[in-house]
């Protein structure tokens, strides 16, 4: 039953919230001169990983609580644990609630008010915009990308309340990159989604073009950004070369997709777009 409840909360996505959480809070140290050596700052980011991690989990396990009817129609979620009846819709919906209750007043009163509210937002705008939007529109990919972008945000304001240039810049790199993720991820399952009652883009238009100017462009803008962190005197000219080389990878499987998107290049893209974002945060880490 444990291990269950534990897979509601979708482990993979709340350990990647909370890297980009540790980025926003890491940099925004660096920016006041310090290296992560004091213990009090420790303890904030003790405080700011669980908050993130509880209100994490308990966004994805309420996504799941709502949409298990869908889930049961499409193949790739049909062995999920409510779907499958491990877990009644109910108690998935208290699990949820409750963890990012938790999450939500933790941060408040370990951490800082500006965390907690961007939390709050994290998951309204997750639960009450994109969810329902799944069914209505096929935009609910650019308004889903939202609270996937905020965790870097709430890290930055864990340290400092002071609004940044490089709050905007870790946001947005988060925005860009969940656009071709998802649409590679949409191409895949299209037919899934259809079943399941999602209107996504992949589905929307058999040539693909539309899908294909969203990964372009955000793409583009997302390499951008990436670079444009030199400037920001964060990272060193190192940054600039290795970045090269990371975003080549990742832009070889963009134009591979765009050029003949099929299920073989749409996972090639969905399986780089993995491997490039843990890289991407590692690499400004390391080098600011």
């Amino acid at each position: 039953m444990f291990k269950n409840y534990i897979s509601l909360t979708k482990p993979r996505i709340c350990l990647m919230v909370a890297i980009s959480a540790y980025l926003g809070y890491y940099l925004a140290l660096r920016v006041n001169g310090s290296y992560m050596l004091q213990l009090d700052e420790w303890i904030i980011f003790f405080h700011l990983m669980v908050g993130t991690l509880l209100s994490s989990a308990g966004a994805c396990t309420l996504n799941q609580a709502i949409e298990y009817k869908s889930d049961l129609k499409m193949e790739r979620t049909k062995d999920r644990a409510i779907p499958k009846g491990y877990i009644s819709p109910f108690s998935g919906m208290l699990f949820g609630i409750i963890c990012s209750l938790i999450g939500i007043l933790y941060l408040q009163y370990y951490v800082n008010s500006i965390v907690s509210l961007l939390s709050l937002l994290t998951v309204i705008s997750y639960i009450f915009l994109y969810t329902p939007l799944k069914r209505v529109t096929y935009l609910n990919t650019l308004v889903g990308a939202i609270p996937g972008a905020l965790p870097p945000v709430g890290g930055w304001f864990a340290v400092s309340n002071d609004f940044s240039l490089i709050t905007i810049v870790l946001f947005s790199i988060m925005f860009c990159w969940q656009i071709p993720h998802f649409l590679a991820l949409a191409y895949m399952y299209s037919d899934d989604y259809k079943r399941g009652g999602f209107i996504m883009l992949p589905s929307l238009y058999s040539n693909q073009i539309q899908t294909r100017v969203h990964v372009v462009f955000f793409t583009f803008i997302l390499i951008i950004i990436t670079f444009s962190l030199y400037f920001s005197k964060l990272v060193g000219i190192s940054y600039l070369f290795l970045n090269m080389l990371l975003s080549s990878g990742f832009v070889y499987a963009v134009v591979k997709f765009t050029i003949n998107v099929n299920i073989n290049t749409a996972r090639q893209l969905f399986f780089a777009s993995i491997i490039y974002l843990p890289m991407l945060l590692l690499l400004i880490i390391i080098s600011s």
